[in-house]
């Protein structure tokens, strides 16, 4: 049976949770899905960048080493004023510099397309043009802690509080069946506080992020909801503690596994060709 012309991948937002999105991409290649573009949104975009560049190896290994104590290192570079963000991004950037190199957009492997927010009105900005790592770094500098990233007269940031599962801007870019890779719906929404004590600050912030971003993603779903679905279970792991890494890994692949073992026998031929 003939195999679909363009499978177009989208790799949801999620802070730690996105590092499912390596095993589900391994797996898919294992079993020989030919990937035709790729649209990534904060975290996702990150995964979907070292996929489209042919350095997932190099990204993958750079977070699988992550702990508190690089991250405090990458993340320790306060500037001032604070005017826009309190951090800089330039550690961050010189990081995915290391991971993806010098490439840009245009000279990827596959085609793909960083998710960003325009700052000014709110609107998505999906990135496609220039510099890869500028672009990326655009899609995933959240808002309040980086500051925004100039580009084309805009001032845009993490394109999660506006497009967190850019299932359209896949389509955009003429995928004819769009799989779907969700990291923030069914997992826990609650953290655990005391009632009786005011929430910090960060756990205001946080919170605030996933239920905007868990709103955005059941509206793309009511509206635009890719061809295949897949939702890893994560219900254990932190967006912010990287020690989740590697079990965030397993689970997309896991989660990979058994949609490839439930598809029926004609999709399964149709996006699996011998």
């Amino acid at each position: 049976m003939q195999g679909l012309s363009r499978i177009g991948l989208v790799l949801g937002s999620g802070g730690v949770r996105g590092m499912a999105h390596f095993g589900v991409i391994r797996t898919l290649l294992k079993y020989g899905m030919k990937i035709s573009c790729v649209a990534g949104s904060s975290s996702g975009s990150m995964i979907a960048a070292a996929f489209a560049a042919g350095r997932l190896d190099e990204m993958e290994e750079f977070f699988r080493r992550m702990n508190w104590w690089r991250a405090f290192k990458l993340f320790n570079e306060f500037s001032w004023p604070f005017r826009g963000g309190w951090l800089t991004g330039k550690r961050v950037k010189a990081a995915l510099r290391d991971c993806l190199g010098t490439i840009r957009f245009e000279d990827c492997r596959i085609p793909f397309a960083a998710v960003a927010m325009d700052m000014m009105n709110g609107q998505e900005y999906p990135i496609t043009t220039g510099d890869l790592v500028d672009g990326t770094f655009a899609s995933m500098a959240v808002q309040g802690l980086f500051k925004p990233v100039a580009r084309d007269g805009r001032w845009i940031a993490d394109g999660g509080l506006n497009n967190p599962f850019p299932v359209k801007v896949c389509r955009d870019m003429g995928a004819d069946f769009v799989i779907g890779v969700d990291v923030n719906l069914g997992q826990k929404l609650d953290t655990p506080y005391d009632p009786k004590r005011m929430p910090s600050l960060w756990t205001i912030f946080t919170q605030t992020c996933r239920i905007v971003q868990n709103n955005w993603t059941n509206r793309i779903l009511r509206t635009d909801h890719p061809d295949l679905l897949l939702q890893p279970d994560l219900h254990d792991v932190s967006r912010w503690r990287f020690r989740d890494v590697a079990r965030a890994i397993l689970r997309g692949k896991l989660a990979a596994e058994r949609m490839v073992a439930n598809l029926l026998p004609d999709v399964r031929a149709r996006l699996f060709p011998a």
